[in-house]
């Protein structure tokens, strides 16, 4: 039986389909499981939610809510074992009962560590704040997308780097960017400095920096200690060009150099 059923999907849904992926398991069996991990669990506390497939390639599984309501994405990009599948419905489903409990923004916290611990006991499977999916195979039908994805990462990777540089009273903390999260991180920030005394942005093409994982946050990234900062850090840094401002990056005033 098809798994796309009647009623309202996400627009990925849409693609899996198209990309004829392999459906299983299919959401009958989505909709089982989550019965038996309510009863297991949860006591049968949790309301029914809405279960859909999607075809993301970064998220094993989302808990979602708003106005339409709320309920459980599940990618299917990945060839997932049966365990897989069951580890990333039950990781969302301790979401959904942060949520139904008050604690909204509790993300992956104390709480939500204590319930995702209780549920690994009930089920003998193992539910993680963070899944290394960098082994990973992707779904039939997806590996021409991945290669693409990782060819593109190995191109960003080698490219100049865009380093914020914030400084706080006892340490400093830098965070390598591409440009579209350096601009995100702006608009919702209103600027970069998050509390900062300073904040400055340099391009910069030494190793130290190129060897940065590449974040999508401006509160993720290297703390340096004032001291271990001025000493080799900063001489490192004051090799790059300084950018005047986001605005300049945003205006492509630095596009020659190559940064992504």
């Amino acid at each position: 039986m098809s798994t796309f059923e009647s009623g309202r999907h996400d627009a990925r849904y849409a693609e899996a389909k198209e990309q004829e992926i392999d459906m299983t398991p299919a959401l009958e069996q989505m909709n089982a499981w989550f019965d038996e991990f309510n009863g297991l669990v949860f006591a049968d506390e949790l309301p029914k939610v809405r279960i859909v497939f999607t075809n993301t390639r970064t998220q094993l599984g989302q808990f979602f809510y708003g106005s339409r309501g709320m309920g459980i994405k599940i990618s299917l990009f990945y060839d997932c074992t049966e365990e897989q599948f069951r580890n990333s419905l039950l990781h969302e489903m301790c979401h959904l009962y942060c949520y139904c409990r008050g604690w909204i923004r509790e993300g992956h916290g104390r709480r939500w560590r204590e319930i995702a611990a209780f549920a690994s006991r009930k089920t003998g499977l193992e539910i993680k704040r963070v899944t290394d999916i960098s082994g990973w195979k992707p779904a039939p039908g997806n590996e021409d997308r991945l290669a693409a994805v990782k060819a593109k990462k190995k191109k960003r990777m080698n490219a100049p780097a865009l380093v914020v540089d914030l400084e706080y009273d006892t340490y400093h903390f830098l965070v390598r960017l591409s440009k579209t999260c350096l601009f995100n991180s702006a608009d919702r920030h209103g600027n970069l400095t998050t509390g900062a005394k300073s904040c400055r942005i340099v391009i910069s093409d030494v190793p130290r920096f190129l060897s940065y994982q590449y974040s999508r946050s401006i509160r993720r990234g290297y703390k340096y200690s004032t001291e271990e900062y001025e000493q080799t850090v900063k001489p490192l840094l004051d090799k790059g060009v300084q950018v005047r401002s986001v605005l300049a990056v945003r205006k492509g005033e630095y596009d020659r150099l190559g940064i992504r």
